[in-house]
């Protein structure tokens, strides 16, 4: 009886992309100086927001219009908020003394961001290669398996610390470092579900909360 012989060949290679030394932007697509960035504009926008409601507030309670446009012209012409740190501010942005003292308690008030970044990269590239023999008589099957694999594994870690004072975020930190490095508004207003350090962290409640229990 006639023989018939069948071979099986499979081969299969997984290969990731490997650099020396892995970075955020491999994995997220933001570099860390933007994730940096990002964080210290949302913190200057909560601030920022803050001061306004709270020019809104004591423009109702207090009959102050002036207040009221005060806090209009803020929201439109960021570039005003640097007039915060003119020793002229009171005269400048029509603040009354008294008014006055709360922004300035909080000027030299700080905030310190603790940042570390833990990246692994593992890359695993395996290769298998099986031939099957069979013959029709005698009934038989006769195979025969070889494979190698190799496990890569890369590791970035970063740790710093960086500091701001209330007046430099609200005053110094301006929209061309926002929309320049940080990136554009509606990235960093919005959420990331899979990279939360990259988006919004929503930082406004955290920092009105503080302010709020602070002056009462």
């Amino acid at each position: 009886m006639g023989s018939r012989h069948v071979i099986i060949a499979s081969l299969a290679i997984l290969a990731g992309a490997c650099s020396i030394q892995p970075l955020p932007q491999d994995v997220t697509g933001v570099s860390t100086v933007q994730i940096v960035s990002r964080v210290r504009c949302e913190i200057r926008d909560a601030i920022r927001g803050v001061v306004v409601r709270a020019l809104r507030r004591r423009a109702e309670e207090f009959q102050f219009p002036s207040y009221l446009e005060l806090a209009t012209k803020l929201e439109n012409e960021p570039l005003l908020w640097a007039k915060f740190r003119s020793p002229l501010k009171a005269s400048v942005l029509g603040l009354e003394p008294d008014a006055l003292k709360v922004f300035e308690r909080y000027n030299h008030a700080a905030i310190a961001y603790d940042f570390q970044f833990d990246i692994t990269e593992k890359n695993e590239n395996s290769a298998g290669l099986g031939f099957l023999r069979t013959s029709i008589i005698p009934k038989r099957t006769i195979s025969f398996d070889a494979g190698g694999s190799a496990i890569l594994q890369r590791r970035n870690e970063r740790h710093f610390r960086i500091a701001d004072s209330f007046e430099n975020l609200v005053t110094l930190v301006d929209e061309q470092y926002c929309t320049g490095i940080a990136g554009a508004p509606e990235d960093r207003k919005r959420a990331n579900i899979m990279y939360p350090i990259t988006g919004s962290l929503g930082l406004r409640d955290l920092i009105g909360t503080f302010l709020t229990l602070n002056q009462s």
